[in-house]
């Protein structure tokens, strides 16, 4: 809607010079008239040469003139122009700075890379890295901060999204950090094209407490379930919610008989 309007002050413009234009040749004629130019150049004009040199210089005249306006008027929309490439280089600037702050807010970290270099990492990506600075980062290889066992499945994602924009599902790998230690993380990738090159967001969520946790329920399941010894659990309403073999042995009840039944089974 924009470029339509300003295509239709153009031809309102050019229309406007044509008619400035045309106004002042016909006000050069009528004041020629009556200053008797005309009687002037009857007499200059009975000689072939100096006619010549006459209609010469009238016709560098009317195009003296029409360049004059025509470059006025561009020399305005230059500065118009300028103004509003300005303005909108301004706003794109405000936007991006608005989208950096939002993103150097998210508690995950986010990463971009294309060709497998990273491009952009946000403030929560270089804790994650443990690094103090963009430099240590941009421009490396993704490949550097991934876990060699990952190497091959992270290689085949890479290209799957660069070469066919195809889609993975999150992945669970381990990212070596710049001090050498490791971390355990959750990944999201998604391609995005930018001016028709491939690029890859990503985004990196620290799953170390997860992990912990879950090995420790593992451990605390694995005892219960080896355990020689009654163990079971009871809702608030003393309903029986787990029931190990431990119990089974010492009540005579089995899992399926136990759960869901009121405590103080005989």
């Amino acid at each position: 809607m924009r470029e339509e309007n300003k295509k239709n002050n153009k031809e309102t413009a050019d229309l406007k010079d044509l008619i400035i234009i045309f106004s002042i040749i016909i006000a050069i004629l009528v004041a020629s008239s009556m200053f008797d130019l005309f009687g002037m150049i009857r007499i200059l004009a009975i000689e072939q040469e100096a006619f010549r040199i006459i209609e010469t210089l009238f016709v560098i005249a009317v195009f003296s003139l029409a360049y004059a306006v025509f470059s006025r008027r561009r020399s305005k929309e230059s500065k118009f122009d300028i103004k509003d490439l300005e303005a909108a280089i301004e706003e794109l600037q405000d936007n991006v700075n608005r989208l950096k702050i939002t993103v150097d807010l998210s508690p995950d970290a986010i990463v971009v890379h294309r060709e497998g270099k990273i491009i952009f990492i946000n403030k929560a990506g270089l804790n994650l890295l443990r690094a103090e600075s963009e430099e240590q980062v941009i421009g490396k290889l993704v490949k550097d901060f991934t876990h060699y066992s990952y190497w091959e499945a992270v290689s085949q994602r890479l290209e799957g999204m660069s070469k066919y924009m195809k889609q993975f599902p999150p992945i669970d790998l381990t990212v070596k950090r710049l001090d050498s230690t490791y971390l355990e993380v959750s990944v999201s990738s998604t391609p995005v094209l930018y001016h028709s090159i491939p690029h890859i967001i990503t985004i990196i969520r620290d799953i170390s407490e997860r992990k912990r946790n879950e090995e420790i329920k593992s451990r605390l399941a694995s005892i219960v379930l080896t355990s020689n010894d009654a163990i079971y659990a009871v809702n608030l309403d003393g309903i029986i919610t787990s029931w190990n073999p431990g119990a089974e042995k010492l009540y005579g009840y089995t899992e399926r008989e136990a759960i869901g039944s009121k405590k103080g089974l005989k």
